[in-house]
C-alpha cells in the first residue's frame, strides 16, 4: 500500500542512487522527474526506472492538445479529444490483459519505452503469453507529450492470441479496416 501526500521535502535525486528507482509524479510534477530522468541518463545509470504518473483530471493529461498518437493496429489519431475516444474503444474489452514495462531510454526530448502485451494465463511450460512493444514518444514540456508511435509485431499478437484460446470479450471493439496512417 502507498500513501501519498501534497509534496514536500526535497525533490532530488540521492547521492547515492539505488539501481532501481521508482519515481511518481502527478500534475506539472512530471516535468522535474523528467529532469531526474534526463540526469541519469547523462551519468549513464544503468538501472531499471519506472515512472508513474497520476493525472487528477483531464486538464493534467501527459500529452498536449495537439498530440499525434500512431497506433499499429488504428493508425494515426491526433487531437487530444480524439486521443480520449480512442483510448476508451481500443481498450474495450481488454480489461484481462496487462501492459508491463520493462525499461526505457531517454535522450533529449526523445524517449523509448520497452513494455509488453500480457494476455491472461500461461503456456503448460510456465511462459506468459507476451508480444512485446516499443513506443517512441517525443516529451513537450511541462509534463506533457506531443508524440507517441506504437510498435509490435501484429502477426506476432495474432499468433499468440490464437495459440492462447484468447476469446474477447462482447464489448471488445476491433481495430478499422481501413485506419488512416
Amino acid at each position: 500500500i502507498v500513501f501519498l501526500s501534497q509534496a514536500e521535502g526535497e525533490f532530488v535525486l540521492p547521492a547515492e542512487v539505488p539501481d532501481n528507482l521508482l519515481l511518481m509524479s502527478g500534475g506539472s510534477g512530471a516535468t522535474p522527474v523528467m529532469s531526474m530522468i534526463r540526469t541519469l541518463r547523462d551519468t549513464r545509470h544503468t538501472g531499471r526506472i519506472t515512472f508513474l504518473h497520476y493525472a487528477r483530471s483531464r486538464d493534467d493529461e501527459m500529452f498536449t492538445d495537439d498530440a499525434t498518437f500512431i497506433d499499429p493496429a488504428w493508425g494515426r489519431v491526433t487531437g487530444i479529444e480524439n486521443l480520449r475516444e480512442f483510448w476508451r474503444e481500443s481498450m474495450a474489452g481488454l480489461d484481462d490483459w496487462r501492459f508491463p514495462h520493462f525499461w526505457s531510454a531517454i535522450d533529449g526530448d526523445q524517449v523509448v519505452l520497452r513494455w509488453t502485451n500480457r494476455l491472461p494465463g500461461q503456456r503448460a511450460d510456465g511462459t506468459l503469453y507476451d508480444v512485446p512493444g516499443v513506443s517512441l514518444m517525443t516529451y513537450a514540456g511541462d509534463g506533457k507529450f506531443s508524440y507517441e508511435e506504437d510498435l509490435m509485431n501484429m502477426a506476432h499478437l495474432i499468433e499468440v492470441i490464437t495459440e492462447s484460446g484468447y476469446q474477447f470479450s462482447e464489448n471488445m471493439n476491433p481495430p478499422p479496416r481501413n485506419p488512416p496512417r
